[in-house]
């Protein structure tokens, strides 16, 4: 009951007091007014003017002004509906209603003034806070509570700040000591940039004992913030922000705190795009630390749709000038690579190649360990350009597969994997790994100068590699072709494996591939297989290494092996290219078995020379500056094999061993102990110096058919041009024993020349039918003409004749010895364009039966001719002991006057031509019996006196033949006088006395 009676008390005490108050507000209500109004004035500079009041009466006197004006510094600063003037009435007992219960303005507009000059960084955050902590400050006095309800704040252009702002500001505590006040509000923004955006706060702002140095802390919300066009680079974003920041400040004025933030539906656009980007939704979480100079903000975490994107540190130095600059750092960012073509492709600067390449991956990852911008870079000028040179990355690249253009002839990509690095316009790959068509990477660097990218790259690579050779060709064919022309086409096919190290730098232009401008491959010959045009088996690389620098190939011993074949070959040594020659260096060829069949075409033409069997040895080639021909050194055997040069029918068969022996001048392939066509052969050929190549053959057989040669035919023959070496040739053959076509001879020997112009057989000497051949044969290379000059000598003509292929006997046997100088076309008609002239001698011989001799004697009255020593000679032939002529013509008609025949029966004298290539003759033929002879003598004194000197060849009988030759028409032609008989007798004695005398 006692509690009771006391609360009742206490209740009825201030209804007293309550009455008392309003008593007195009521009296007093201009008094009242007029206090706070000059109180305002006094403490804040503050003038308030309402157009009229009124009280009301609660647990607190409230006095309304209506519409009041605020004017501060003579100018009008807020228009309000209302404000509320709330007094405690314990206050307004003793203290004359000082310090009021509270403070609110309700509905209208305030002008928020310009930031004392004294503020931290005028705009601020922190000059905000000192701006509101400064009204308060001077407020303070005035009244306990400050409220806000509906009120928008202007700025000084009279843009609106914020809209509907509800606010309450007020101290917990009012006596002992300062303390902060509590702020809370909520606004909401319905024009300008900031349409639609709402934000709320609960602050503490002010000095608090127990955080020594603060001057406001606390916490914001805000939602549906606009984001319009906020430019960083050539870019720009745009969305929906809302968030909410804790925030804590000095009185030096730095802030900080934490903040977490969601935007939504980003957008990505600006100058740099062709297009815009819908980013879609993110998250962030981060701590932040803001001064006058510096703005900072780390821990910060970016999530899209709660995937983790990235953790990112950023630096604004001088944020509230315009000369701001900005450095940040950022990890864990991680690309999907397949998906970067819909980035890209909106991106105006990038070419048209590199996109068609990026749309080429098909899968991998970068994850960005670390992005940063750590030069201080003025966001003002701030390009992608400039971004791109301070730019510092460290990046992986996981599982990354691409597919190369067809074009290219590339191999797709799998697996690539790689630790990339980036700064100031440099990149670096290092540790890559990957698998590349049948290649592996098993560990590469390459550096990246991208500072005039995409135009121009300058790179630098380091690779070691398990390569698949036929993978690399297809990739490299089309640029090493482009660098060495005459690869073009050479190569069918490659196959195999190879480890390799590389060192490479270079440029690519335009995205184009092209061959560095210096470069280092090693590589293990050991599994290679290739097939080139025209060789005659695949060859598989076994074993040994090449070095590869520009212009150069350095060969370690590299064994080759013909596939499906005997032998192998080894090669080492230098080869060094340049724009007009290739130049070798200590270059070695080491055979062994090779068969020659096969590969010696690809060196000589088998229609110059073929050879077969194994062949071994080893060659060395070096150049001097300056000389195309390398100098070649070394020896080549050939065991149990063949040798044909072109000019042979048949090959030579090396029964022995067959060397070629290279001096460093020229070269000597000599074939001992050899057989042609089944003869003993030594044969030598050699090029004693190869600046100015002359080919010199030697050659001794047992047997020689001279048409193993095939540049000796018969003349009248069929022409087959051989194949000669395409230099100068000369030589010198000799034979025991031999024939050119059925002539058989011996002890022969011979000179020969040939060049592109002429050829010629000098000092031909042989021994034929117990007699001497020596002749000269030369002919020219643009035609088939031929010219024959020489002598024969006391040659059995009988055997001779039966050359021709009857078996009956020869129409002239007995020596023969001639001298001639003849030409012809051995490709046309010889006979018919024989031409040139001929001295003919038959000595101690006989005329046989032959159809011209039958049918002359068979015209002659032979009775007082015949004596016994002398058979008949139609049976038994005529005998003649001197048969000589001289022979001139051309087109194959030759002419004598001097064809005498000398014998013991009669003497035979004619004159006329004979035409070969017809084969007919027109000659007029005197026979003259000795008895003639001796009548003359003895009755005519001037012919016994000049016989001796003169001729034998008196006429007695006389012919006149025509016809063909072998069938020709005779016409005895009568003498119908005794003058005429004395005139023909006399004729050719006469002749000799005095030429020309009788025609």
């Amino acid at each position: 009951m006692k509690v009771v009676r006391v609360l009742v008390g206490g209740m009825l005490l201030l209804l007293a007091a309550a009455a008392a108050g309003f008593w007195y507000a009521e009296l007093h209500q201009n008094q009242l007014v007029n206090l706070i109004l000059a109180q305002v004035a006094k403490r804040t500079g503050w003038r308030i003017e309402p157009t009229s009041s009124r009280l009301g009466l609660g647990t607190r006197l409230v006095v309304v002004l209506e519409e009041p004006r605020v004017v501060i510094d003579g100018q009008e600063t807020a228009q309000l509906a209302v404000i509320r003037v709330v007094f405690s009435y314990w206050a307004l007992l003793h203290r004359t209603g000082l310090p009021l219960y509270a403070l609110v303005l309700d509905r209208g507009i305030i002008h928020v003034p310009r930031e004392p000059s004294a503020a931290p960084a005028p705009g601020s955050i922190t000059s905000r806070l000192e701006t509101l902590m400064h009204y308060l400050d001077l407020l303070s006095g005035l009244s306990r509570r400050f409220d806000l309800i509906d009120v928008a704040l202007l700025g000084e252009d009279n843009r609106a700040l914020a809209e509907h702002v509800n606010a309450v500001a007020y101290q917990p505590h009012y006596r002992g000591g300062p303390w902060p006040w509590i702020v809370q509000f909520n606004a909401q923004s319905s024009r300008g940039p900031s349409a639609g955006a709402q934000a709320s706060g609960d602050l503490e702002v002010g000095v608090d004992r127990e955080k020594p140095g603060a001057i406001a802390d606390g916490t914001v919300w805000f939602w549906d913030l606009p984001l319009h066009q906020i430019k960083l680079a050539d870019f720009s974003i745009a969305g929906r922000l809302q968030g909410e920041v804790t925030l804590a400040v000095s009185k030096d004025g730095q802030s900080s705190g934490n903040l977490a933030l969601v935007a939504r539906d980003l957008v990505v656009g600006g100058p740099a795009l062709s297009k815009s980007l819908a980013l879609g939704n993110f998250s962030s979480r981060g701590d932040y630390r803001i001064s006058r100079s510096r703005a900072e903000l780390s821990n910060f975490e970016l999530l899209n749709e709660q995937a983790h994107v990235l953790k990112a540190h950023a630096s604004l130095l001088n944020p509230y000038i315009s000369s701001r600059t900005l450095t940040f750092s950022a990890s864990g960012i991680a690309f999907e690579l397949a998906n970067t073509t819909k980035w890209v492709r909106s991106v105006r600067s990038v070419p048209p190649a590199m996109l068609h390449s990026l749309e080429r991956i098909r899968s991998g990852t970068l994850m960005v360990r670390r992005l940063s911008l750590n030069s201080e870079t003025s966001l003002k000028q701030l390009t992608v350009a400039k971004v791109a040179q301070q730019l510092q990355l460290n990046a992986e690249l996981t599982g990354v597969s691409y597919v190369p253009p067809p074009g290219l002839g590339l191999p797709p990509v799998y697996e690539f994997n790689a630790q990339m690095n980036y700064s100031g316009g440099t990149a670096r790959i290092k540790q890559a790994s990957a698998q590349i068509g049948g290649s592996s990477f098993s560990d590469m660097s390459l550096d990246l100068d991208l500072t005039k990218a995409p135009g121009r790259i300058d790179y630098r690579l380091k690779l070691a590699s398990w390569l698949d050779a036929a993978d690399v060709y297809g990739a490299t064919r089309e640029i090493l072709e482009r660098a060495q022309p005459r690869l073009r086409g050479q190569v069918q096919w490659v196959y195999g494996h190879s480890s390799i190290q590389l060192q490479a730098n270079g440029t690519i232009d335009k995205l184009a591939p092209a061959i560095p401008r210096a470069y280092r491959l090693t590589a293990d010959l050991s599994d290679i297989q290739f097939k080139l045009n025209g060789a005659p088996s695949a060859i598989w690389l076994n074993g040994g290494g090449v070095v590869i620098d520009p212009g150069r190939i350095s060969l370690k011993r590299v064994r080759a092996i013909p596939l499906g074949e005997t032998g192998n070959g080894v090669v080492g040594g230098v080869i060094v290219f340049n724009a007009t020659s290739v130049q070798f260096h200590e270059v070695s060829v080491e055979l062994d078995q090779l068969p020659s069949a096969d590969w010696v075409p690809l060196l000589v033409g088998p229609s110059e020379t073929a050879v077969s069997g194994p062949i071994g040895g080893r060659l060395l080639a070096n150049s001097k500056p300056g000389v195309t021909i390398p100098i070649i050194t070394g020896q080549l055997a050939l065991n149990n094999g063949t040798v044909q040069p072109g000019f042979l029918r048949s090959p030579i068969m090396v029964t022995r061993t067959a060397t070629l022996t290279l001096d460093g001048r020229g070269l000597v392939l000599n074939i001992p102990g050899s057989r042609l066509e089944g003869a003993p052969l030594d044969f030598r050929m050699a090029i004693a110096d190869f600046n100015h190549p002359q080919l010199r053959i030697d050659a001794k057989v047992a047997r020689l058919d001279f048409e193993v040669m095939r540049f000796i035919r018969l003349p009248w023959s069929r022409s087959a041009p051989p194949e000669f070496f395409p230099v100068p040739v000369s030589g010198h053959i000799e034979a025991k024993e031999g024939n050119f076509d059925k002539l058989p001879m011996s002890d022969i020997a011979a000179d020969f020349h040939h060049n592109s112009l002429s050829w010629r057989v000098d000092r031909f000497r042989a021994t034929a039918f117990n007699g001497g051949i020596d002749l000269t044969i030369s002919g020219r290379a643009r035609d088939d003409w031929i010219g024959m000059k020489g002598a024969i000598a006391q040659i059995d003509a009988g055997p001779l004749f039966r050359l021709s292929g009857t078996k009956s006997e020869p129409p002239i046997i007995g020596k023969l010895s001639a001298t001639g100088d003849l030409w012809a076309d051995t490709n046309t008609d010889f006979f018919r364009t024989l031409a040139g002239s001929l001295s003919i001698m038959l000595t101690d011989g006989r005329l046989n039966r032959f159809t011209l001799l039958k049918r002359i004697l068979s015209l002659v009255n032979l009775k007082n001719w015949l004596t016994a020593q002398f058979p008949d000679p139609r049976e038994s032939g005529l005998p003649f002991k001197t048969l000589a002529a001289d022979f001139r013509g051309i087109k194959g008609d030759f002419y004598t006057n001097n064809l005498r025949m000398n014998g013991p029966v009669m003497d035979i004298t004619a004159r006329g031509s004979v035409d070969i290539g017809n084969s007919t003759m027109n000659m007029e033929i005197a026979m003259l019996a000795l008895q003639t002879v001796n009548w003359l003598i003895n009755n005519i004194p001037i012919i016994g006196k000049h016989l001796s000197g003169g001729t034998e060849h008196l006429v007695g009988a006389y012919f006149q033949v025509h016809g063909r030759i072998d069938n020709p028409a005779i016409r005895p032609k009568p003498l119908t006088s005794v003058a005429e008989f004395v005139l023909k007798t006399l004729a050719l004695p006469i002749n000799i006395i005095a030429p020309d005398t009788i025609q």
